[in-house]
């Protein structure tokens, strides 16, 4: 897809606004929406139904591949993880077994990367989205207690104790709305 204009993207942005009910944003709405020729949003869907319907279909086979797992032990921790990572040994789309795959050190090397960037990339999102809240909602302490978790995450649970109230709930955990 085409890099789009600052302009485009913000005519893009107002139209989706003005597609929210309450701050809710369903995608039927922005699929009818978008069927108008005149739309801003017209030219971000695909109407051919051939191709759309082809596209829609790998959409399907990839959520398909990505549902299968696989049961590991490791020191004595059970892990359910994917069956298929994505391959990182071509520029082309695909996935490789964890377990029938052919991996050489820089293929396995290459994967964990390819984890990790991804993880990376959750962290910086889902900060920014506790950020954006935490600005909201200041008095709810989303932001230490986000970076509570991951730390809790990273080293483990036992390595990050957390004190709790007399009711049992955490300390720090954001108040019920």
């Amino acid at each position: 897809m085409a890099k789009k204009s600052k302009a485009k993207i913000a005519a893009i942005r107002q139209a989706l606004q003005e597609l929210e009910d309450q701050g809710r944003l369903v995608p039927a709405a922005v699929v009818e929406a978008a069927a108008d020729p005149g739309s801003v949003l017209h030219d971000q869907f695909e109407w051919n139904d051939s191709i759309a319907a082809q596209k829609f279909r790998l959409t399907q086979a990839e959520g398909l591949i990505r549902r299968v797992r696989i049961q590991i032990r490791h020191h004595r921790v059970r892990y359910v993880i994917p069956g298929y990572v994505r391959d990182t040994t071509t520029t082309e789309a695909g996935m490789i077994s964890l377990t029938a795959g052919d991996f050489s050190r820089i293929d396995a090397e290459n994967s964990v990367e390819a984890e990790l960037a991804r993880l990376r990339g959750n962290i910086v999102r889902s900060r920014g989205v506790v950020c954006a809240l935490d600005q909201k909602y200041p008095a709810w302490g989303l932001l230490e207690y986000f970076e509570a978790q991951l730390l809790e995450i990273v080293l483990g649970p036992s390595a990050h104790p957390r004190p709790s109230t007399s009711s049992g709930a955490e300390a720090g955990a954001p108040a019920p709305s």
